[in-house]
């Protein structure tokens, strides 16, 4: 079965972790890089970015209260604000789970973890990730757009009897220069084009 094409991103000061971590979300994804310590991890935005990011919540020997995890999530989240992160606790660490999440964290997954439940957190959150970026980049064109027709009068559309009585007043009320545009809409749109008298081809 082909790889998923997601890129991954594993930030932990347990070389063990990374290395279990590594092997294991490298059967599924095609891109898998580690870092011990966020200081020297990679450049998040690089290469548009990493599809999810596991973030251990503590560096420093002897260190529990998740202080430093909660710093470079947040980090993280100033850098790219759409970037999924999933932290990673020590066992028993609900407490510092939920707090993550309410700071931005998409999930969570404690030391140790199960296989499968790691692979199936991970493949959710590349899959949010590629949902944002979809929105995103609908949200822009529609922008685009919106920014395009502003200010621009939009043209009358339609065939109907109705629509061609409007277009015929118009034409009467207009000055000539706007008659002469009228009536080059109504031969490009097919619609009979009414004389300002009010008569047909030839009349009078």
């Amino acid at each position: 079965m082909a790889k998923d094409p997601g890129r991954i991103l594993i930030v932990d000061d347990d070389e063990d972790i990374l290395t279990a971590g590594r092997l294991l979300l490298k059967q599924s994804f095609a891109d898998v890089t580690t870092a011990p310590r966020p200081d020297v991890m990679p450049d998040i935005r690089a290469d548009g970015g990493f599809d999810a990011i596991l973030l251990d919540m503590n560096f420093s020997r002897g260190a529990t209260s998740g202080e430093e995890g909660f710093k470079w999530l947040g980090r993280i989240l100033e850098m790219d604000p759409e970037a999924i992160v999933i932290v990673i606790t020590a066992h028993g660490g609900v407490q510092i789970a939920v707090e993550a999440m309410k700071r931005g964290a998409t999930d969570f997954v404690a030391k140790p973890w199960a296989n499968e439940r790691l692979i199936a957190t991970v493949k959710t959150a590349v899959q949010l990730r590629r949902s944002r970026r979809e929105a995103s980049t609908l949200k822009q064109r529609n922008e685009a757009l919106t920014a395009d027709t502003a200010g621009r009068p939009q043209p009358l559309l339609g065939n109907s009897s109705a629509m061609r009585q409007v277009l015929s007043v118009i034409a009467r009320a207009a000055p000539r220069t706007q008659r002469a545009h009228l009536g080059e809409m109504a031969r490009k749109e097919r619609w009979p084009e009414t004389t300002a008298s009010g008569g047909g081809p030839g009349h009078g």
